[in-house]
């Protein structure tokens, strides 16, 4: 027996058959891309004890033109310098307070402060787009910098 479906539930069901389509046509991830300057140096962290060591920890500088100087170095973090452990939300838009990027401030002893954040790891030509990373068609990348 043949099951009568509305407009809207056909609907439906065609949106989602072609979401699956296109999600599984969609490139696989891989590292040896061009990427994007501020997202091509990777952060390498190690636990030795009671210390957290971060190299190329990610410090750039920014100019009120929104330009980037890049920067990075190495630190060494003892744990009992953990003060806080803030939890921040960025909107996406200003006028728009729905969806936003999540990610962890640690606040360390002598007011220093270390960003860890997962984000979108963009090609050098490539522009971050809300659908794109919806349908998961970029590689992600973990970021641990300075609030700067």
């Amino acid at each position: 027996m043949i099951a009568r479906v509305g407009p809207v539930a056909a609907l439906l069901v065609g949106t989602l058959v072609l979401a699956a389509a296109a999600a599984w046509a969609l490139p696989r991830p891989r590292a040896d891309r061009v990427w994007a300057p501020e997202q091509a140096t990777a952060p390498e962290i190690t636990v030795e004890g009671d210390t957290v060591r971060v190299r190329r920890l990610r410090d750039f500088r920014y100019s009120p033109d929104g330009s980037a100087l890049p920067g990075f170095r190495d630190e060494v973090f003892p744990l009992d310098d953990v003060r806080r452990v803030w939890f921040a939300l960025a909107p996406f838009a200003r006028r728009y307070r729905g969806l936003a990027h999540s990610f962890l401030t640690f606040e360390l002893a002598g007011n220093r402060f270390v960003a860890v954040s997962v984000e979108a790891r963009r090609e050098e030509d490539e522009r971050y787009s809300l659908l794109g990373g919806l349908l998961r068609s970029f590689e992600l990348a973990y970021v641990v910098g300075t609030e700067e």
